[in-house]
């Protein structure tokens, strides 16, 4: 996979809390297509689905989701993956909504501010915006994984007549 987007999916001693959306800032998407892979490490099971957002800075602390699924239920903790179909650009960051019902996403303790929250907000839904805080330092087990789309032979060939190569 030649995208990557978020931190390692692995295990740790905290969790997150109930009701917020949160960003994980660590690791902007190194390339523009599509997440097709979300590895997400559970620390606490929960039954419902967790919604997941791909966002894009506005301006300020403003961000806005840009694509979004749910992934689970998942009972159990432990480390999880479910196929996605998620729209990423460059720069782009990964968040999730985590309600009262569903399971508890893995924290690990980092060096920097790296985790941004909304209180009391779902924003994990497309063209939803919010005003995010920095205020955590740590990591969020939450990594999605996906490729650039290929360039076809006819559009290399219309780019190189363009002189763009």
């Amino acid at each position: 996979m030649d995208i990557i987007v978020g931190a390692p999916a692995v295990s740790g001693t905290g969790n997150l809390g109930y009701s917020n959306t949160t960003l994980d800032k660590s690791q902007p998407a190194t390339g523009t297509g599509k997440i097709t892979l979300i590895n997400v490490h559970i620390r606490v099971g929960g039954s419902q689905a967790i919604p997941i957002g791909i966002f894009y800075l506005v301006s300020g602390s403003i961000y806005r989701c840009r694509s979004a699924t749910v992934i689970g239920p998942y009972t159990s903790a432990g480390l999880k993956t479910a196929l996605v179909d998620l729209a990423v650009a460059v720069g782009d960051f990964i968040g999730c909504y985590t309600g009262t019902h569903q399971g508890r996403i893995t924290l690990k303790v980092s060096a920097n501010y790296d985790l941004w929250w909304v209180y009391e907000l779902n924003l994990c839904i497309v063209g939803a915006q919010g005003d995010f805080s920095t205020k955590s330092k740590h990591l969020m087990s939450l990594r999605g994984e996906g490729q650039t789309p290929p360039v076809s032979g006819r559009l290399f060939a219309g780019l190189i007549d363009e002189g763009v190569f």
